[in-house]
């Protein structure tokens, strides 16, 4: 036996309270009727100058009762005897073809057992024989997993083998997650080119890395317009801070020929900094948020839980702050990064487990310490109108 809440059993301090009672109805006069005897008009309220408890039968009940609930509210649980609970399998799926092949009989398999498959998006989407491919973000995993209700017993997820699927973010689960990495990533990078304000035009290179190139080398090749210069707004942003970010802009602005201007309205800018919470999304700006770790991550807004200073951040001290900048702002003008194999424990890292509330475990022993205070609570209401206590 264990309790879920321990801390509850300081209720049982309260037991001092129905002795206290009883032990005030022990010290109070009773009424004592002497018929004719006048004489002893002074004996009628008599106070007992013992202590004494009074009615210990009902004092045993009421001692009981409080005893049932505090245990009930404690949380009292039996291992040996659980409670039985629809349990769950669950399989998330991502929706990419190659993935749904790759795993067809096992889904099916799943299915005919009547377990629950759902495609790995927001919205518990069911499994369909049309893949969807959809791009799988750590997002989009999370939104999946917080979606999740009722007790879980399995939970596996189907993904592709590829770190652009993972964040540098944990990903919270509900129970640890069975794994199953397919064998390979067939997503295909988009491959185009974002022409620049200065007349030049970045595309990746034969080494997969991003650089630019003036336009005159670029040959039979469609350049597409896109987010080709960076207006900037700081919002809220100590000196020092400020100090570190236009320092890795302008490296970025040399080596990547990008255009960075600095804007006093907010609304005109496509690249904000700030030290408050940025609740909107919008797909035309990026926005990084500093020293705020609670705050939720979105699509465009980027959190950094510390401020940019030599003292309190890594990037700033290893001169790294340049190419996380860089890396975000490729993919805010559309370049994916280059896709890499992951290991299945590098991916299994990337998960912790936090049990949901009310998914815990559960016991029959509730329900018979239920059923043992409503019965104990009816022969004392019984026993007390009884007595005209």
């Amino acid at each position: 036996m264990e309790f879920l809440q321990p801390i509850l059993l300081w209720g049982l301090l309260g037991l001092s309270i129905p002795v206290a009672i009883h032990l005030w109805n022990g010290k109070k006069g009773s009424q004592i009727s002497w018929a004719a005897m006048a004489w002893l008009v002074e004996k009628e309220n008599q106070s007992s100058k013992s202590i004494r408890l009074d009615q210990l039968f009902l004092l045993f009940l009421r001692l009981l009762m409080l005893v049932l609930l505090v245990l009930m509210l404690a949380k009292l649980i039996w291992k040996d005897w659980p409670m039985k609970q629809d349990y769950q399998t669950i399989h998330l799926v991502a929706p990419e073809k190659q993935i749904f092949e790759e795993f067809r009989f096992e889904l099916e398999e799943a299915q005919k057992f009547g377990e629950n498959v759902y495609w790995l998006l927001p919205g518990k989407q069911e499994l369909t024989e049309d893949p969807i491919d959809s791009d799988v973000s750590f997002l989009n995993i999370q939104k999946a997993l917080n979606e999740i209700e009722g007790p879980i017993e399995v939970l596996h997820i189907y993904l592709p083998n590829s770190q652009n699927y993972v964040s540098d973010q944990k990903i919270v689960s509900p129970v640890e997650p069975i794994i199953h990495l397919g064998a390979s990533s067939n997503k295909s990078s988009k491959e185009f080119l974002v022409s620049l304000d200065s007349g030049y035009v970045l595309k990746k290179s034969e080494n997969g890395r991003l650089a630019a190139f003036a336009s005159e080398e670029i040959k039979d090749e469609k350049s597409i317009s896109a987010k080709s210069s960076l207006l900037t707004h700081f919002i809220d942003l100590k000196e020092s801070d400020q100090q570190a970010i236009k320092a890795a802009l302008a490296s970025i602005s040399e080596v990547m020929k990008i255009t960075i201007v600095e804007v006093a309205n907010a609304d005109s800018a496509n690249l904000i900094f700030s030290n408050a919470l940025i609740k909107e999304n919008d797909p035309d700006k990026l926005a990084f948020v500093l020293n705020q770790q609670e705050f939720e991550q979105v699509n465009q807004v980027k959190v950094i839980p510390e401020n940019l200073n030599f003292e309190n951040s890594e990037q700033v001290k290893k001169g790294q702050l340049p190419e996380y900048f860089m890396r975000e702002i490729a993919m805010f003008f559309g370049f994916e990064p280059n896709d890499a194999k992951i290991s299945l424990a590098q991916l299994e890292q990337h998960f912790i487990v936090n049990p949901k509330k009310g998914d815990g475990e559960k016991s029959q022993l509730v329900i018979l310490l239920m059923g043992l205070f409503l019965l104990t609570f009816s022969v004392e209401r019984y026993w007390s109108n009884k007595k005209g206590l």
